[in-house]
C-alpha cells in the first residue's frame, strides 16, 4: 500500500517505507517528494542522488551560521602566523583544472634554488580553517562524506560560499593554503620536505588543454612555460620510479559530454541534454598533476603516521588475488599471452605484455577488465591494521592517504587536522584564542574515528557508483536521439543469460540478453545465489551495441543496434531489451532499469497461507525450535529465498503479485526486491558477489 496525493502515473518519486506487516503483500510507503517525469535527465539524475543517500536539501540555517561574515578577509594577524608566499621571489603559483572548474583544491609552483636543484610547492586549500571540529558545519560535512559529481549537477559537501569562493584557489586573490614544499634535484630525488600553513595568491588558472599545449612547446623562454616543462620532466621520473616498483596503471572508460540547455523543464527545473560525447584522453598534463598529488599524499601519510601511530587516517589498496584473475588468465592464454597476477609486480608486467600491434584497443581492454578483478582501495586507521598491510599496491607506495582535496572529501579534512597537530599548529595558533576541548581530544577518540572511517568508505563507494550511473544515463540519453550507430565492439564476457559488449569508440559497455541459457552454471546453493542477485549493487551499463548472442560457441553479431537476429539461435531482439541504447528500444524505464533479480518463485503465485513449518516457527509450538534451527542453518525460510526468522523481509510474494498486475512496472519490482535485500539480516544475505561463472572472450564482430 502507499499514501499518495495528486501523483500521476509516469512520475518518478522518492518514497519512505513505513511498515511491512506479515499479512501485507506490499510494504506501506509514503511519497516524500516528486522527482519529475520518469526518463527525463533531471528526474533520473536526482534519483541517482536519492539512491546514493545524498542530502539534496539546502544547508540548514545552523550550518550557514558557521560561515564567515559577508565582509570576511584574511586578517593581518592571521597572515603574520603563516608562511607568506604572495610576493615571494621566483614563486609563480598556478593551477591546472578542467574548464569551468570552480572548486579549485590545489595549485603548484616551481622555483630554482640552484643549478639542478628545485623547490616544488604543492598548495592545498585550507578548508579546515573554516570548519571547526564538532560544529554544525563539521557534522554536516562528515554526514555528506564528499561531493557527488554527476554529469549535469553536483551535490556539495560544504556550502558553495566555501567550496566555490573562500576556499577555492582562484587566481589573483589571497587565499589560505596548507603547503607542502619539496626540495628536489633534476633526477626527482627528494632532498627535503616542509609543511606549512601559508597565504598564497595564484597567478593563473590553466586548463588541461592549455597546460598540454605549453608542455609541447619548443624553445619557449616564457617563465611559466619553462617551469611547467620542468615539472613535466620531474613527473615523468616520478612515474617511472613508481612503475619500476610495481605500480598498476589500469584503465577506465571516462566520457565527457557536451550539454545544451533546454527551455522547458519538469518538476526538477530546466536541464541540459547531451549533444555530444567523447572519451577523455589521458595526457601528460593529467599525469603531471597526478604525480605531484601522489607525492604530497605520500609525504603527508608518512608524517601523520609518525605523529599518530594509532589514530592516523590512511588509505590502503590490497594486493591482487590471483584467483580473481583466473577467467581472464585462461582467455589470455588462448591468445598466447601468459598472464600472472600473484602480486602487483607480476600483474603490472603481465598487463604491459598484453599487446597486439594490429589492435590498439586490446591492451586498454585487458587493463579495463583487470580493474574489476581488483579489490577497491579503502580508508583505515593506522592502529587497526598491521604495518605490513598498509601498502597501496595500485600506487606502489608503502604509506598513503588523501590530503589534496579537502573541499570535496571529508577524509582530507581529517588528515589536515592530524597534520596540523603534527607540525604544532593547533586552533590556539589561529584567530581563535584557545583550542576547544572538542578539538584537543578529537584524535584520541579512536572508536569514533573507526565509525567515521567506515562511513567515509561507504560514501566514497556510493559517490563513485553515482558518477558511473550518471555517465551511463547520459550515454543512454545521447543515443536515444541519434540514428542507429554501427561501431566495432568486443565481446568481453559470456554468461548464462547473454553476452557483454564493450564499444571502445564510445567508452561504454552493455549486455544483450538471450531467451535461452548460453552456459550451464555449476550447482550452487539456491538461497545464496538468490540473496546475491537480489541485492542491487550497481546501475546497468547502458550502451549502444549491436545485438549479439552465441550459438555452439560461435559469435552471432549483426550490424545495427535495432536489427533483429533472424537465425535460430534464440536470442532476444534488442528492441525488446530494456538495456539496449537504440532509438527503437528506448523507454522512460529503460534508462534506469536494473537487471531484474529472478526470485525462485517467479512465474507462479505463492500461497497466501503460511506453511506448516512457518506457522510452527512463528507460534513457537511443537517442533518450532527444531524448525528454527534448521531454517537458520540453511539461511532460508519456508518460502525459498526468505531469511530465517524474518518473514517480513522477503519480497517474493510481492514480486509475484506485481508480475501478475500489468499496471506495475519493472521499476516497482526492482524496488520491492531492493527493499527485501536491505531488510534481510546480515547472516542470511549470502555472498556479496554472484556465484555464476563467466568467461572472457577477445574478438571483434
Amino acid at each position: 500500500g502507499h499514501q499518495s496525493s495528486g501523483h500521476r502515473s509516469g512520475q518518478l518519486v522518492a518514497a519512505k517505507v513505513g511498515s511491512w506487516e506479515v499479512e501485507q503483500t506490499h510494504p506501506s510507503a509514503t511519497v516524500v517528494r516528486v522527482l519529475g517525469e520518469a526518463g527525463t535527465a533531471a528526474a533520473e539524475s536526482e534519483a541517482l542522488l536519492v539512491e546514493s543517500d545524498v542530502r539534496l536539501e539546502p544547508f540548514s540555517d545552523e550550518v550557514e551560521a558557521c560561515l564567515p561574515p559577508a565582509d570576511w578577509s584574511i586578517s593581518a594577524r592571521e597572515i603574520a602566523r603563516r608562511l607568506d608566499l604572495r610576493d615571494a621571489a621566483g614563486v609563480d603559483i598556478f593551477s591546472i583544472d578542467p574548464p569551468g572548474c570552480v572548486d579549485i583544491d590545489d595549485a603548484l609552483h616551481l622555483r630554482t634554488l640552484s643549478p639542478g636543484v628545485f623547490e616544488v610547492g604543492v598548495h592545498i586549500a585550507d578548508a579546515s580553517h573554516f570548519i571547526r571540529p564538532g560544529s554544525a558545519l563539521d557534522r554536516e560535512a562528515a554526514s555528506r562524506g564528499e561531493t557527488f559529481y554527476l554529469v549535469n549537477t553536483r551535490a556539495n559537501m560544504i556550502p558553495p560560499r566555501l567550496s566555490e569562493d573562500l576556499c577555492s584557489l582562484h587566481p589573483h586573490v589571497d587565499r589560505l593554503a596548507f603547503s607542502a614544499l619539496f626540495t628536489m634535484d633534476e633526477r626527482a630525488n627528494l632532498l627535503s620536505t616542509t609543511f606549512a600553513k601559508s597565504v598564497i595568491r595564484s597567478a593563473g588558472a590553466l586548463s588541461y588543454a592549455d597546460a598540454q599545449e605549453r608542455l609541447e612547446r619548443e624553445g619557449c623562454p616564457e617563465p611559466r612555460t619553462a617551469a611547467l616543462q620542468t615539472l613535466g620532466r620531474l613527473a615523468v621520473l616520478l612515474k617511472g620510479r613508481r612503475a619500476a616498483n610495481g605500480a598498476l596503471f589500469l584503465a577506465s572508460s571516462e566520457v565527457k559530454f557536451e550539454l545544451a540547455p533546454i527551455e522547458e523543464g519538469d518538476a526538477s527545473g530546466p536541464m541540459s541534454l547531451p549533444t555530444g560525447m567523447a572519451l577523455r584522453k589521458q595526457q601528460a598534463a593529467h599525469s603531471l598533476i597526478e604525480e605531484f598529488m601522489v607525492l604530497a599524499n605520500c609525504a603527508v601519510a608518512r608524517r601523520v603516521a609518525e605523529a599518530w601511530p594509532e589514530a592516523a587516517l590512511l588509505r590502503l589498496h590490497p594486493q591482487p588475488e590471483e584467483s580473481k584473475f583466473a577467467a581472464l588468465a585462461r582467455a589470455l592464454e588462448q591468445q598466447g599471452m601468459p598472464f600472472r597476477a600473484s602480486g602487483a609486480h607480476e600483474l603490472a608486467a603481465s598487463l604491459s605484455a598484453c599487446t597486439k600491434p594490429a589492435d590498439p584497443h586490446f591492451n586498454h581492454l585487458v587493463r579495463l577488465i583487470s580493474t574489476r578483478c581488483i579489490a577497491p582501495a579503502k580508508y583505515f586507521r593506522s592502529g587497526a591494521v598491521p604495518r605490513e598491510q598498509w601498502l597501496h599496491s595500485g600506487l606502489a607506495e608503502p604509506t598513503y592517504t588523501h590530503f589534496t582535496s579537502p573541499i570535496r572529501r571529508y577524509a582530507d579534512q581529517v588528515v589536515h587536522r592530524l597534520l596540523a597537530h603534527a607540525i604544532g599548529w593547533g586552533a590556539a595558533q589561529s584567530e581563535e584564542a584557545v583550542e576547544s576541548e572538542e578539538e584537543a581530544a578529537w584524535p584520541e577518540r579512536l572508536g569514533e574515528l573507526d565509525e567515521l572511517i567506515d562511513s567515509l568508505n561507504e560514501r566514497h563507494s556510493m559517490a563513485q557508483q553515482a558518477e558511473r550511473a550518471s555517465a551511463e544515463l547520459f550515454t543512454m540519453l545521447y543515443f536515444r536521439d541519434q540514428q542507429a550507430t554501427v561501431s566495432d565492439a568486443y565481446v568481453v564476457r559470456v554468461a548464462e543469460s547473454g553476452v557483454t559488449l564493450l564499444v571502445p569508440q564510445h567508452g561504454c559497455e552493455g549486455g544483450t540478453r538471450c531467451e535461452r541459457r548460453l552456459l550451464s552454471p555449476p550447482p550452487v546453493d539456491r538461497c545464496r545465489s538468490t540473496a546475491s542477485k537480489a541485492t542491487r549493487t550497481s546501475p546497468p551499463r547502458a550502451a549502444p551495441a549491436p545485438s549479439a548472442t552465441t550459438r555452439s560457441g560461435r559469435s552471432c553479431l549483426r550490424a545495427g543496434a535495432a536489427s533483429v537476429c533472424s537465425t535460430a539461435c534464440g536470442c532476444a531482439s534488442p528492441s525488446s531489451s530494456a538495456r539496449s541504447a537504440s532509438r527503437a528500444s528506448f523507454s522512460p524505464l529503460s534508462s534506469r532499469s536494473y537487471p531484474r533479480a529472478r526470485p525462485p518463485l517467479l512465474g507462479r503465485r505463492p500461497s497466501r497461507r503460511p506453511s506448516r513449518r512457518r506457522r510452527r516457527l512463528r507460534e513457537g509450538g511443537r517442533g518450532g525450535e527444531a524448525a528454527r534451527r534448521r531454517l537458520g542453518s540453511r539461511g532460508r525460510g519456508a518460502t525459498r529465498g526468505r531469511p530465517a526468522g524474518n518473514p517480513r523481509s522477503s519480497a517474493s510474494s510481492g514480486v509475484d503479485r506485481a508480475i501478475a498486475q500489468p499496471e506495475l512496472s519493472v521499476r516497482t519490482i526492482d524496488f520491492l526486491w531492493t527493499i527485501a535485500a536491505y531488510a534481510r539480516p546480515e547472516h542470511a544475505r549470502g555472498p556479496a558477489t554472484s556465484t555464476v561463472q563467466h568467461q572472457y572472450l577477445f574478438f571483434k564482430p
